[in-house]
């Protein structure tokens, strides 16, 4: 079967650093199937048009902040901003939630240790949603039993799973949940 994709992002360097990433790691003949856009995406108005969508949702980015001073989500002049990305993170996942096809999968990820920005985002958009389609959040703890030993997993929150900054594995924060929406 033909795949297609449609890589957005609104930030015109990271699209560019998305193209330079695919240029690398793919061969030509594939990369036809795949369409860039610099879209607001909580504006994309192709509701149940997507088998799959992943919502890497702009954030604090908590690791990056604590060792990049220049621009940092944390500054002072940037209380406004960082008061509004939970809206944001809802306005992005909100939108997925109505472009995925019945029976198509939303992947909601941040790389935040908010609760807000997290577990909170994925209620408020479930709710916002209830009156529009029924969705299904599914538990990923047996899918990433192999990763174990590898990340420290927190599978305490409601809707999805946090992986925690650990020096060993050099990675984390991570937040990520995955929800069904039904037929």
């Amino acid at each position: 079967p033909e795949c297609k994709f449609l890589l957005n992002d609104q930030s015109v360097s990271r699209l560019s650093r998305l193209k330079n990433v695919i240029k690398s790691f793919l061969p030509s003949s594939y990369r036809t199937k795949i369409k860039f856009s610099n879209l607001n995406a909580s504006t994309i108005s192709a509701y149940s048009s997507f088998d799959k969508i992943l919502v890497d949702a702009p954030c604090t980015n908590d690791r990056h902040s604590l060792y990049v001073s220049d621009n940092n989500i944390f500054a002072p002049k940037r209380i406004n901003e960082r008061v509004q990305m939970p809206m944001k993170q809802m306005d992005l996942l909100v939108n997925a939630l109505r472009c995925v096809k019945p029976g198509g999968v939303v992947v909601y990820s941040t790389c935040s240790l908010s609760p807000i920005q997290n577990d909170g985002v994925v209620h408020q958009a479930l709710l916002k949603m209830s009156n529009e389609a029924d969705f299904t959040v599914v538990n990923v703890k047996n899918a990433l039993r192999p990763l174990r030993g590898i990340f420290e997993l927190d599978h305490s929150f409601k809707y999805g799973t946090q992986v925690l900054p650990s020096l060993p594995s050099n990675f984390g924060p991570m937040y990520f949940a995955k929800i069904i929406k039904n037929f």
